[in-house]
């Protein structure tokens, strides 16, 4: 068995208890899938969590993470049947990395992370193996922003090719690919080797949402603060979509290529700073067990998601931004399951609270079912709509005249493929909003 992660701070877990259940096989990866003790925190019903969406949409106690992990126990132990190997499987697939587990469960089951070297060691996706790889290259593929748009709108534009698409290569055929924006953000930020932040400019938000990146700027330079673009004019990436789909090489190799960029500035303990929660949380979460090394590690410490890092400032007395009063629309904020998972919805709550006179709310719901290639897969395409159903869906519903903020691109796109409700970035709300 030939483990892609590094599993060494569970190396401890789960000794010393006759009752810990850990696997004959699979070392340290054992041990972190033997931390669930079957305590059944995965089935109950709450009204304010993201675990579990697909136990969630399903009702099937083999989608939970508690029947994940009591299969992978059996698969490690050499006491699986094939029947239930293909149920593993299928339920392994259709865990959306949301991290729920990590941060609900009362044990802090990381099953994402877990589904990383599963997916590495059963390559559960070999069915729809190109298909996924283009998901998971989609950074190398915008490189050719062209090329990619014509791909884009053709699949969009051209039911035949739709057609083609979901027979040959398994994508979803009612799910529209996101179209690139081909323009530059025109920002001035800091060269020199001091800025007070590194700005992260991550692959989705440069070619899907070019103009949040000038609001951040704006934002966080009317501030007072002195920014530094990372991955604008070069694709820098966080390996987030190759590390879900299991290519474990290849987002160690990204993130290598980044902790090289800015290993400068991490003994001045200059933050990074995210717009897309998704990648922000491979700093923090998957970056130790992909790179064992101090500025892994140093980074991983040092990395804030934008509402974190004016959230923090905010509470330093360190942040001041004249803002127009908003009192005439509500504003309804969906949280991304992995700004949920780094407890950054405090934050979003601090930041919105700068806007005189705002009314927002956030919206009680799971994961909304887009989780990065997860609604443009063939197979998953109910059970996409069934996670986007949960409470997201009525939530809209309810509230038609009001104004969706939501960080993640994914969760943008879902919304608009499902409600054709447009959602802004917290960077671009607020930049909206200065005074002039």
């Amino acid at each position: 068995m030939k483990l892609k992660l590094n599993w060494k701070e569970y190396e401890n877990a789960g000794l010393g208890d006759a009752y810990a259940d850990i696997p004959k096989n699979g070392g340290d990866f054992a041990k972190a899938v033997a931390v669930c003790i079957n305590s059944m925190h995965c089935l109950q019903a709450f009204e304010k969590s993201v675990m579990c969406p697909s136990y969630r949409a399903t009702n099937d106690i083999h989608f939970s993470p508690g029947g994940r992990s009591r299969l992978i126990k059996k698969m490690l132990n050499n006491e699986i049947t094939d029947e239930e190997q293909e149920t593993l499987d299928k339920s392994m697939a259709a865990c959306v990395g949301c991290k729920g587990c990590k941060r609900e469960c009362d044990s802090a089951l990381d099953m994402a992370q877990i589904k990383a070297e599963y997916t590495n060691l059963r390559n559960i996706y070999k069915q729809h193996a190109l298909r996924n790889y283009s998901f998971a290259a989609i950074s190398k593929l915008l490189r050719f922003n062209s090329f990619y748009s014509l791909i884009s709108s053709s699949f969009n534009q051209f039911q035949s090719i739709r057609d083609l698409s979901g027979r040959l290569l398994g994508v979803n055929i009612n799910a529209p690919l996101p179209q690139p924006i081909k323009s530059t953000p025109d920002v001035a930020t800091v060269n020199d080797d001091s800025p007070d932040l590194l700005l992260f400019v991550d692959t989705f938000t440069k070619h899907f949402s070019p103009d949040t990146i000038s609001s951040a700027v704006k934002v966080l330079t009317l501030a007072g603060f002195r920014p530094k673009l990372i991955g604008l004019e070069k694709n820098y990436t966080a390996g987030r979509s190759w590390f879900s789909q299991g290519y474990i090489d290849s987002a160690r190799s990204e993130l290598l290529s980044l902790l090289e960029l800015v290993k400068p500035y991490l003994n001045k303990e200059i933050p990074l700073v995210g717009l897309e929660p998704s990648c922000l949380s491979m700093f923090r979460n998957e970056l130790p067990s992909l790179i064992d090394s101090e500025n892994a590690l140093a980074l991983s410490k040092n990395s804030w998601l934008f509402e974190e890092f004016i959230g923090k400032r905010i509470a330093a007395n360190d942040f001041s931004l004249e803002l127009e009063p908003q009192s005439d629309v509500k504003v309804l904020v969906h949280g991304h399951c992995h700004q949920k998972s780094l407890g950054a919805l405090k934050s979003m709550r601090k930041v919105l609270k700068l806007v005189p006179d705002l009314e927002f709310e956030f919206i009680n719901s799971s994961c909304c079912g887009g989780a990065g290639s997860f609604a443009h897969e063939s197979e998953h395409e109910q059970l996409s709509k069934n996670m986007y159903e949960l409470g997201l869906k009525q939530a809209l519903e309810d509230s038609k005249e009001s104004i969706v903020v939501a960080m993640g691109f994914s969760c943008q796109q879902q919304m608009k493929n499902h409600s054709q409700r447009p959602s802004i970035h917290l960077a671009d709300f607020l930049a909206q909003r200065i005074k002039s």
